[in-house]
């Protein structure tokens, strides 16, 4: 059993639980959850850590009995107390004697400030949980320092959650993004070592695209083609429909590319800056699931759909 801890931005918080959703079929009223999935907890840009719990109990005498039990072996360790649960307060003095007494029940050495491994301690609904603590990596914000960036282009976080929308638990579905623009999909699924290609009308923007992916290093083929004349067929599609002052689009070519898409992908993760289920429904496309999220002057609408 795994405990998961998530965080989002307050205009996130629709997004995050999409991805929730269908990564682990869970509504989420807090921002901790339990699971028996072990899931890659770097392939998202919300889940924080996770503990592997190996003791619970709701008596902390009884968890000390418990982590004895293990008899746990671990040289350079550390074991900390996390905040987990909002209506549990625990004072800093009482959480540094809680480590220790669980502490002593590890055999090794104790390393504060470089260890090998952490064990997490906290207080949940009640029940006192024991484990190995797993931190993100965070490895995802590298890509917000890409050499082009350009100004209406779908931010990293978004992108890697569109992605996990899309992938679910399969990771070996084939992925195209035809308005690839600079690329920002492109490298959170190279990142993710998922089979994607990406296509864009602009012949520029696709020699951005390239400039973005070899600067990190990554293998994806990009093509300056429109998304009408694509002749493979995808498992799924990621598509951030264009809008805005560098390229406004007129209702006639967001049907051009929604009807285009239809044809070439079973699945699709589609963002709008309005509703357009009526558009997705003209396409081709039932949406299943959506999120809205909110910026200062704009919506981003997050579709994720599959062909009817």
């Amino acid at each position: 059993m795994f405990l998961y801890y998530i965080n989002y931005r307050p205009d996130e918080a629709e997004l995050c639980n999409l991805e929730m959703r269908v990564i682990f079929n869970k509504d989420l009223s807090e921002k901790y959850f339990l699971s028996e999935k072990d899931f890659d907890i770097d392939r998202s840009v919300f889940i924080k850590y996770k503990i592997d719990i190996l003791a619970s109990s709701n008596s902390f005498n009884e968890l000390i009995k418990k982590v004895e039990e293990l008899n746990l072996n671990q040289e350079k360790y550390k074991v900390k107390y996390f905040d987990v649960d909002d209506k549990v307060k625990v004072e800093f003095n009482e959480k540094h004697r809680l480590e220790g007494i669980i502490g002593e029940r590890i055999e090794g050495d104790v390393d504060v400030y470089n260890p090998k491994v952490m064990f997490a301690l906290t207080l949940v609904d009640g029940t006192w949980i024991f484990g190995r603590y797993i931190k993100n990596s965070g490895e995802w914000h590298k890509h917000e320092h890409k050499p082009v960036y350009y100004c209406n282009a779908l931010p990293v976080r978004i992108a890697r959650s569109m992605l996990n929308i899309g992938l679910g638990d399969n990771l070996n579905k084939k992925v195209v993004d035809p308005c690839c623009g600079v690329g920002t999909v492109l490298l959170e699924a190279a990142a993710l070592s998922v089979d994607i290609e990406g296509y864009d009308i602009n012949d520029k923007v696709v020699e951005n695209a390239v400039k973005n992916i070899e600067f990190f290093g990554y293998d994806v083929k990009v093509e300056n083609k429109d998304i009408a004349n694509v002749d493979k067929k995808y498992d799924l599609a990621i598509i951030d429909l264009p809008y805005g002052i560098l390229s406004i689009t007129s209702d006639e070519e967001i049907m051009h590319i929604l009807k285009s898409a239809a044809r070439i992908t079973k699945e699709a993760v589609i963002a709008a800056v309005s509703d357009i289920k009526k558009e997705l429904d003209e396409a081709g496309f039932k949406v299943v699931d959506y999120a809205v999220v909110p910026k200062k002057h704009f919506k981003r609408f997050i579709f994720k759909c599959i062909l009817k």
